[in-house]
């Protein structure tokens, strides 16, 4: 029997706590069950029997066949049992009764931390990972023949693992574990056996038994509800959000959308709009529409729905979607899948090592100041008439529809690939990053792009000059107007995506450098 488990928080007491309220009354609720065999742990069973919807297709078809004697009608039923064990709260769900339990209440990983603590790490199937950063990535690898968690091409500085799936280390507990907040568990237990089961599942999520292989899922830590930093860090939010800011946050899905996604449809009561992409600029649009709902984070809430506008997914909050980063003192904090984490500071430290250890040439560039309004492009132009460099801004290297590349902003007679970017966001700086490591990557490995480079340099200069330098440089040149070297300004989200390129440019053999560029009035 496959089996979907939740672990509800440690302050929840009351079985009901677990459901929605407006599940538990209204038009076809959620119905307390009598128990009428023995159970030697104390629980709650709930029941939604024959929910009954008209397929959305019926309207479109309708018009040119005759349906009229025939009742179209799709039905559900979902059941949700909630038991105590070692007093805590589990839920387990069947059907659509996942969708009824209150996700504020659930203890957040769960479902992982069993997996991480009870698989064969050389047996892994599936990884979700989405990156830290606010350039979200999210991927889902999945291997025929289970493998080792380095086989999956996961980078430990920057991605945070959201689910795994694999086959246990034995099979007398379970045939196949997988985990993100709940647990899927695969086993021969009987609803006799629950209660022992959610008990054994308890032991397993308190130890730690996954730090031997997995120690870097620990990278974010996940504070507290009742944790008093809280407050300040969501005011804090509510103030970036409120001036439509695109600096520190973004928005990701909260869990990879299966392919039966139609459209999403973001709503608060009776007040809709149907989006065809989530975007940090349609939640900020429907803001704008509705100016009158405070607390939106946890009152507005997104789903996936079908071409029939069934959901497909879980009804999550705004809040669920968002991903910011905020820095207090000497803290670092983010926010990701509506929980608030504290970033490891070894973790940091380790980061901003590496990116400390990065030449900064910036003296020895001596590159002028950006005149504030400046455009970029008017900036590298002026840079490379004063300075006498190859100007490749816009200058795009063209082999065809798909294949036309912006190799770098400036190319100096030593052969220093200068890519500019301003710091606006981690956004903008995760684009100029990417094009130092894709160029890297290109230089190497299409003698196209190479022989195109080397056309431009000896034209401008000669090829005894481009024969003499044996070891390209890329450097990113980033003006910005906060004080101290680029190591201390730039944002983490930044600093982590930089090491990530920095690291892929290495390994095709080049070096790389920062430069910091002042703004002048």
């Amino acid at each position: 029997m496959k089996l979907s488990v939740y672990l509800l928080n440690e302050d929840v007491k009351e079985f009901k706590q677990a459901i929605q309220k407006k599940y538990l009354s209204g038009n076809n609720p959620f119905t307390e069950l009598s128990i009428t065999g023995k159970l030697n742990y104390e629980c709650i069973a709930f029941l939604q029997s024959n929910k009954v919807k008209t397929p959305k297709w019926l309207d479109f078809v309708g018009r040119n066949f005759d349906l009229s004697n025939h009742t179209l009608q799709n039905s559900s039923n979902s059941f949700l049992i909630v038991l105590r064990v070692s007093g805590r709260l589990f839920a387990v769900p069947f059907g659509f009764a996942y969708s009824a339990l209150d996700r504020s209440k659930i203890e957040q990983g769960f479902g992982m931390r069993v997996t991480l603590n009870e698989i064969d790490p050389e047996r892994i199937e599936t990884l979700d990972t989405r990156n830290i950063d606010l350039v979200t990535k999210q991927r889902r690898t999945h291997v025929t023949v289970g493998s080792k968690v380095s086989e999956f091409g996961l980078n430990q500085n920057i991605d945070w693992i959201r689910y795994v799936s694999g086959k246990p280390a034995t099979k007398e507990f379970a045939s196949k574990l997988s985990g993100s907040d709940s647990l899927a568990i695969t086993t021969e237990t009987t609803i006799e056996e629950l209660g022992e089961l959610c008990e054994s599942l308890l032991e397993r999520f308190e130890i730690d038994t996954y730090k031997k292989h997995f120690e870097f899922i620990d990278y974010l830590r996940p504070l507290k509800r009742a944790d008093s930093k809280i407050q300040m860090l969501n005011l804090e939010l509510e103030g970036l959000l409120e001036n439509r800011s695109t600096q520190k946050v973004t928005v990701a899905l909260p869990e990879i959308p299966e392919s039966n996604v139609d459209h999403y449809k973001i709503f608060m009561g009776a007040r809709s709009s149907k989006l065809s992409d989530i975007t940090l600029e349609s939640f900020y649009d429907f803001l704008d529409d509705n100016p009158d709902i405070d607390n939106y984070l946890d009152k507005v809430h997104i789903i996936g729905l079908d071409s029939e506008a069934s959901p497909v997914t879980a009804k999550f909050k705004m809040r669920e979607f968002i991903v910011a980063e905020i820095n207090n003192a000497s803290e670092t904090y983010v926010l990701s899948l509506g929980n608030w984490f504290q970033v490891d500071n070894e973790y940091v430290k380790r980061v901003k090592e590496v990116v400390k250890a990065l030449p900064d040439i910036t003296d020895t560039l001596k590159l002028p100041a950006i005149k504030v309004g400046e455009k970029e492009g008017e900036y590298n132009e002026r840079v490379s008439k004063n300075k006498n460099w190859l100007l490749f801004d816009k200058e795009l290297l063209y082999f065809s529809l798909t294949e036309k590349y912006e190799i770098c902003d400036l190319l100096t007679k030593e052969m220093q690939f200068l890519c500019v970017k301003k710091m606006y966001s981690s956004a903008t700086l995760s684009h100029l990053f990417a094009q130092g490591s894709v160029s890297a990557r290109l230089l190497r490995g299409d003698s196209r792009v190479e022989k195109k480079v080397e056309e431009a340099y000896i034209q401008k200069w000669s090829k005894q000059d481009f024969l003499g330098h044996d070891m390209p440089e890329f450097v990113y040149v980033v003006p910005t107007t906060k004080e101290g070297p680029l190591s201390e300004c730039l944002f983490f989200f930044s600093l982590i995506n930089l090491v990530d390129h920095v690291r892929a440019i290495k390994e095709v053999g080049y070096k790389v450098s920062l430069c910091k560029v002042e703004y002048e009035d």
